[in-house]
């Protein structure tokens, strides 16, 4: 059969026809160079390629470059956050007096530049350390290169946390003179170093509040403060101050933090009468029966309180009317601070203070004492002493916090452990771990129930006794 006619211009370009026998021969002549360039699949049916290494060989070189970053990174972060602990600790009255002459004195006299440039180099210095451990193990790890950058970044950011929380913060208070005079140095040339970006950054971190002249008054306060919890831990250690100075201290500082919610007398325990009953024949008779130095007079129901009747002056003074003995209370929130209810006491020459909820209604009474005591620790008279067990109308009783375990068993009849802390606050504390009770918190040993009903500064100073299947005192009433 003939082949069909081509023209001349086209049958140059036609490769050569394959043989037409089953041997294929290696060379292929009839394929166009483009084609043998590009082998067939089936060429590699059966040819096995050497596999590719999943890892890059280590450079000696590099390994240790990486780690000199990594190992200067960290001691730069320590540094500069050693030096920031330091000389910061010496921005009280006292110290920068002491500092004036010395180095430590001129870096304290910028303290907002001082902040910022320690924060930024030891910032910088952690970025460099995560930086390096992310490009080291991306190119370490040619297969996934971006968990290389990951995992590097993040035994960084790990290794810089680890050792800020442990290096510079185990710095004992009362070497920090010594470690601000020898840090001083090494922050006088990082601050030298880092002076083009305060300069920039200083304004701006004032302005949000960053800075230290934002209110040189509360700063003033709390360098104060910071002094003070210095000097008496320093004198505790050096056992200059007992543990009486040491408990007013303390009880000082917590005056400021706490609020007339903490320590109010709760309305469930309040003495109260309306004012219908103040016309009563027999109501001194009543009144010298009752514990309290002061009885809350209500109107219709004990949220509309219109004085306070002072049961001392009234049974000092009999035949005098009683309304003459009537005070009207100061009204305060349940927010309030210590400090300034003393202020507002001060002011108005009032003794007692009716607290209130948010809605208005009456949550307990704070009195004088209560905040005096919040203070120097509760100061019992020997009318109240006799009072440390008080039984209720619903079998129950009310038991001083200062009250010893072992007269509490004397008296009830009760079983309970008389081994240390013997008193009631304590055995409370004991049973719940050593916390700091609330009020509400209640613990059970056998057939006794304990629940805090009031709270001192730092101890139970009253809870409620439930004794199961007893209803009146064994040695009858208190």
């Amino acid at each position: 059969m003939k082949r069909p006619w081509t023209p001349r211009r086209l049958r140059a370009k036609r490769s050569p026809s394959p043989p037409r026998s089953t041997f294929t021969p290696t060379t292929r002549p009839w394929l166009r160079p483009s084609d043998k360039e590009r082998p067939r699949r089936a060429d590699f049916r059966f040819r096995r390629t050497p596999a590719r290494s999943r890892t890059v060989p280590v450079d000696p070189s590099q390994l240790i470059l990486v780690a000199l970053i990594v190992a200067g990174g960290l001691v730069a972060s320590v540094v500069a956050t050693a030096a920031e602990i330091a000389l910061l600790s010496q921005l009280t009255p006292s110290r920068i007096r002491m500092h004036e002459n010395d180095p430590v004195g001129a870096l304290l006299a910028e303290r907002d530049r001082l902040t910022l440039s320690l924060r930024a180099f030891s910032l910088g210095a952690r970025i460099c350390v995560a930086a390096a451990l992310a490009a080291a193990l991306s190119r370490w790890m040619p297969q996934a290169p971006r968990l290389g950058f990951a995992l590097g970044g993040l035994l960084g950011l790990m290794l810089s946390v680890i050792v800020l929380e442990l290096v510079p913060k185990s710095l004992p208070e009362e070497s920090t003179h010594a470690a601000s005079l020898f840090l001083a140095p090494f922050a006088w040339i990082i601050v030298a170093l880092m002076k083009p970006l305060a300069a920039v950054f200083a304004p701006l971190n004032r302005r949000l509040g960053g800075g230290a002249e934002g209110d040189p008054d509360e700063a003033e306060a709390q360098a104060a403060e910071i002094e003070l919890r210095t000097a008496l831990r320093l004198g505790e250690i050096e056992g200059v101050i007992d543990e009486d100075t040491r408990d007013i201290i303390e009880g000082i500082f917590l005056f400021g933090d706490r609020v007339a919610a903490d320590i109010m007398t709760p309305r469930a325990e309040l003495s109260a009468l309306p004012r219908t009953e103040l016309a009563s024949p027999d109501l001194e008779e009543r009144l010298k029966r009752s514990a309290r130095s002061r009885v809350i007079v209500y109107d219709r129901n004990i949220d509309h309180v219109v004085g306070v009747l002072d049961r001392r002056r009234l049974l000092l003074n009999p035949g005098q009317p009683v309304e003459s003995f009537v005070a009207q209370p100061l009204f305060v929130a349940d927010s309030r601070k210590l400090i300034d209810l003393l202020t507002d006491m001060k002011r108005s020459r009032t003794y007692f203070a009716v607290v209130l909820d948010r809605y208005g209604a009456t949550a307990g009474v704070v009195a004088l004492q209560d905040l005096l005591d919040e203070i120097v620790g509760e100061m019992e008279e020997d009318a109240m002493r006799g009072e440390e067990v008080r039984p209720l109308r619903d079998g129950a009783w009310l038991l001083s916090g200062r009250l010893e375990i072992e007269r509490l068993n004397q008296r009830l009849q009760t079983d309970l452990p008389e081994e240390p802390p013997c008193t009631v606050s304590g055995f409370i504390m004991a049973r719940m771990g050593g916390r700091l009770p609330a009020i509400g918190d209640c613990v059970e040993e056998g057939p006794a129930r304990l629940t805090v009903t009031r709270m001192g500064a730092r101890r139970v100073a009253q809870a409620r006794l439930e004794l199961a299947g007893r209803a009146e005192p064994a040695g009858g009433p208190a």
